[in-house]
């Protein structure tokens, strides 16, 4: 039975440094804590959402605040080095994407900033086939021994595109171009490739148009399937209307029946 835990909190300020490490502290206490995903010695990579020039107070990624706190959480577990990931959206130069977002700053805690479109890729084979029988994925995800998925909460018109498996479409160059009739198939491929040790996301609402209201809290787990039922449930998304969620389930990535997943932490409601 999959475990998600959960903590409530608002947006806490960027100065807030050890609020932000005792809220994760708190966020991974059920799961046995970041110690349980991380050893001495081990290298983790941090798959980010960032791929816009935007502000944190736009709420289109994971917090850089938080994930700097994250890291310094990995480098007290015993985590020889850290390498933070993201892929810039097309015609968005490296560069401003990482100031204008605040990521820049992740430098000063130590980790790696690594941009996956300027990296080669490893082909790796699909189990399921869905989309094809082989992915090419970035090549940095298979230097570091373990993965951890942090991304921001997104809903709009009705669509979760801001969630633990949608993340994992970063590692996969080829995503980018695929047209809608296979997408949501192309999803549960990468995510089947990648399968991230942890995910964690942040359902903090900071813009309305993109995070509900009030469901001021973060989600954290290693079923990323059962992640997204929860997120799907939490902004009242049917997840049987959510393809990539039924395929996932189906093909035994991870469970999407509410009454299989296990919520520890904070009351939600």
């Amino acid at each position: 039975m999959p475990v998600i835990s959960v903590a409530r909190a608002a947006e806490a300020a960027a100065e807030q440094r050890a609020e932000q490490r005792e809220l994760l502290t708190k966020l991974l206490q059920p799961l046995a804590g970041v110690e349980f995903f991380v050893m001495p010695g081990e290298s983790v990579l941090i798959l980010s959402d960032v791929c816009l020039p935007a502000p944190p107070s736009q709420g289109v990624h994971f917090p850089p605040d938080l994930l700097a706190a994250l890291v310094e959480l990995i480098y007290a577990a015993g985590a020889a080095r850290v390498g933070v990931a993201l892929r810039p959206a097309a015609g968005f130069p490296l560069p401003r994407v990482l100031t204008d977002s605040g990521y820049a700053a992740l430098a000063e805690s130590g980790a790696e900033l690594i941009d996956l479109s300027a990296r080669g890729t490893v082909r790796r084979s699909c189990a399921d086939a869905l989309s094809a029988d082989h992915l090419d994925i970035a090549a940095p995800l298979a230097l570091y021994d373990v993965l951890i998925s942090a991304a921001k909460l997104r809903v709009s018109e009705g669509r979760l595109f801001g969630g633990a498996i949608v993340n994992c479409a970063a590692a996969c160059p080829a995503f980018a171009g695929c047209d809608d009739e296979h997408r949501q198939r192309m999803l549960v491929d990468i995510y089947g490739a990648v399968s991230p040790d942890l995910s964690i996301i942040d359902c903090r609402s900071v813009n309305i148009a993109f995070q509900p209201p009030r469901l001021d809290c973060l989600l954290a787990g290693h079923d990323a399937v059962a992640i997204d039922m929860t997120l799907a449930t939490l902004c009242a998304l049917p997840p049987a209307n959510i393809e990539y969620l039924q395929l996932a389930a189906q093909y035994g990535l991870g469970s999407h029946v509410a009454g299989e997943i296990m919520l520890r932490g904070d009351k939600l409601i």
